[in-house]
């Protein structure tokens, strides 16, 4: 007689996963692209219904983006000679037409135009964007005003420190106003200030250049300071 043991394993068998269902699928939702259809709207002026004229150059734009985005753009378009009516035609006076331009592509894209000035310390650029700030200020786009007063505050120099605190000054920009002062009051910058102050004493330097004609001023408010600062 043989004997035998008949052994059973019992292997459990994994379960495969349930397919997956779209509910599962995780979607990256793609970034806005909102501005650049406003954009678009504004560079081919379909649909405007107001032209800005501004040295000699026509810009046209929709009243309604304007008005949503600026309390003195509606106030432009919507008075005319003291009555409330819609105006088609608004001559713009205290802006250049690049200015202008920028602060246009700004109101509709919230972004500005990419001129390759992106920290640029070059006279020329600061000198764009104090106008700039001066624009924002004056049509109350306070976020543009914001990013003006930073790519200023990034491109202090000798040369500007003094225009940009007048301006700084003018449009209630704390920040820049206390960047400048700052600026100004390191020793090797003082010399180089008072250096060029003495050369526009003697007339060897010209005040046209961006930011000398406001020396004097600035000196006598870095006076002050030290003075304060002391007592």
């Amino acid at each position: 007689m043989v004997r035998f043991t008949v052994r059973v394993v019992k292997a459990t068998r994994e379960e495969a996963p349930p397919p997956r269902t779209t509910h599962d699928i995780q979607s990256v939702v793609p970034p806005s692209d909102m501005h650049l259809h406003l954009a678009k709207l504004l560079e081919s002026g379909k649909m405007a219904d107001v032209t800005f004229e501004v040295e000699q150059e026509n810009f046209s734009a929709h009243t309604i983006v304007l008005a949503a985005r600026s309390p003195v753009f509606k106030q432009l378009i919507l008075s005319q000679n003291g009555k409330s009516e819609m105006r088609s035609r608004v001559q713009i006076e205290d802006v250049k037409a690049p200015v202008f331009k920028a602060l246009l592509c700004y109101v509709y894209t919230d972004e500005l135009p990419n001129d390759g000035d992106e920290g640029h310390a070059d006279k020329a650029f600061t000198s764009f964007d104090q106008e700039l700030l001066v624009a924002a200020d004056a049509y109350e786009v306070e976020r543009l005003k914001f990013i003006c007063e930073e790519n200023l505050r990034k491109k202090i120099s000798v040369g500007t420190v003094a225009s940009t605190l007048e301006l700084a000054e003018k449009c209630n920009c704390d920040r820049l106003k206390a960047a400048c002062l700052e600026f100004a009051a390191k020793p090797e910058n003082l010399i180089a200030l008072m250096q060029t102050h003495a050369k526009i004493s003697e007339g060897s330097e010209q005040e046209n250049t961006v930011g000398l004609s406001c020396l004097p001023d600035l000196l006598n408010k870095l006076s002050h300071v030290f003075v304060t600062n002391k007592t």
